[in-house]
């Protein structure tokens, strides 16, 4: 190397140390048995939510906000009765751990409708599925 370009050292490639795996904008969307990650600040004119499809080893942009210790969703046990916007709603343990989300308040959803269902209840901010809650249960609401 040192041959082809005299005068010049080699300089190593700088690798880069934060990802999008740990920004606080990754949104996971499941479709069917697939996660698909995105931006929920980055815009894209090629997917159907509008939101920048990424992969988690994507290097970090400048818009980049780091997770402060807490989780993004809200993770109620259950059995507990929360409210959501003035309505009761009690966390029961879906049927047969029912992805499709039956008898779930949210159920009516519009990414429900058109075949995908976004991680966090349609952005309403609340772990229900068993890959994003400690216990490892899927979960729906219903309304009391």
């Amino acid at each position: 190397m040192e041959d082809l370009f005299p005068g010049e050292g080699f300089i190593e490639p700088v690798k880069p140390t934060i990802f999008c795996k740990t920004c606080a904008n990754r949104q996971p969307w499941e479709c069917g048995s697939r996660i698909i990650q995105y931006c929920g600040v980055r815009k894209s004119r090629r997917t159907f939510n509008g939101l920048l499809k990424i992969k988690v080893t994507t290097p970090a942009c400048e818009l980049y906000n780091e997770k402060k210790g807490m989780t993004m969703l809200n993770e109620h046990a259950i059995g507990t009765t929360i409210t959501y916007n003035g309505i009761n709603l009690l966390v029961m343990q879906a049927p047969n751990n029912d992805p499709v989300c039956t008898g779930c308040y949210f159920s009516n959803c519009q990414m429900r409708k058109r075949g995908m269902r976004e991680f966090s209840c349609c952005n309403h901010n609340l772990a229900c599925t068993k890959g994003e809650r400690k216990d490892r249960k899927h979960v729906i609401f219903k309304a009391v």
